[in-house]
């Protein structure tokens, strides 16, 4: 999905959309005042992805998860924990030690779990 294209299926689904211009990777503010509470900092992603860089920075990660044929808008931090957590797979990774970020285009059956209730 293009920016344009996310910002009107999140309009869509009841959220007011800013574009950012893409200022240290946030491409939107997103609000909608009966699901998020403040303006959220949103990052674009292809893939279920999570950096170091956004730890503790209120971020939300907009997803479009085509092979699993659903959208979700998460809190960075707060799933980050929670599969962390659970399996503790992703502060393992070298791509998490090297390059400080972990993303994965296959996503497990417990991580879809843990993304179902923020599908969109």
């Amino acid at each position: 999905m293009e920016l344009n294209d996310i910002k009107d299926f999140l309009q869509r689904s009841g959220y007011k959309c800013t574009e950012r211009g893409e200022m240290n990777g946030i491409q939107l503010i997103v609000e909608k005042p009966d699901t998020l509470p403040f303006p959220a900092k949103v990052v674009v992603t292809k893939y279920l992805k999570f950096w170091k860089k956004y730890h503790k920075q209120n971020i939300y990660v907009f997803f479009n998860d085509k092979k699993g044929g659903c959208i979700y808008l998460y809190p960075h931090d707060s799933l980050l924990n929670e599969i962390a957590n659970d399996s503790g797979t992703i502060i393992e990774t070298p791509s998490w030690n090297d390059k400080g970020y972990y993303n994965t285009t296959h996503i497990s059956k417990a991580n879809r779990n843990c993304l179902e209730k923020y599908k969109i």
